[in-house]
């Protein structure tokens, strides 16, 4: 039938012959096994997210969040803005927002977190009542993170939208 001349593909290439491609198969490294384990874990838990599956989404953050005693590096912060910012679109920001504040970590990753409770607030006014040292990095977090939730598909939000602001009329 036409459904089976289509050529089955497996780990030894098609129609289980090999195609020289598979002595290079070990050569790959294992997931996590990179430079950015903790990406991994972010990885993990935004599965978990999607499966509305809060407990496991904690287990996975926690050890992401533990990898990062010295905060995060600046080649792999682009992962955790993404990740923060699947988590707020799926409407889990003030879930987030308490793991970090249980683990006691609101200090730590301070420019992060106020990034995250002025998107969670839906106003980027909010950064205005924090230090100004540590504004600069709050601002550019909330930036990353509100740029990306901008390009995330409509169906597939889960928070509700903040309230649209209202113009004045003049009189």
């Amino acid at each position: 039938s036409g459904r089976d001349s289509k050529p089955a593909l497996s780990a030894t290439g098609l129609h289980g012959r090999s195609d020289g491609n598979t002595a290079h198969l070990g050569k790959l490294l294992p997931v996590g096994s990179g430079g950015f384990p903790d990406s991994s874990y972010l990885q993990d838990a935004l599965y978990a997210a999607y499966d509305c599956n809060w407990g496991i989404v904690r287990t996975h953050l926690e050890k992401a969040v533990s990898l990062r005693a010295e905060g995060f590096q600046s080649n792999n912060t682009d992962d955790w803005l993404r990740a923060t910012t699947v988590l707020i679109h799926l409407n889990y920001g003030a879930e987030l927002l308490a793991f970090l504040d249980e683990r006691g970590d609101t200090s730590r990753l301070r420019p992060w977190v106020e990034a995250i409770q002025a998107l969670v607030a839906g106003d980027r006014r909010v950064l205005q009542n924090i230090a100004p040292e540590i504004r600069p990095t709050a601002e550019i977090f909330y930036d990353g993170i509100e740029r990306r939730l901008l390009k995330l598909p409509e169906k597939t939000r889960r928070r509700p939208l903040p309230p649209t602001k209202r113009q004045r009329r003049k009189a």
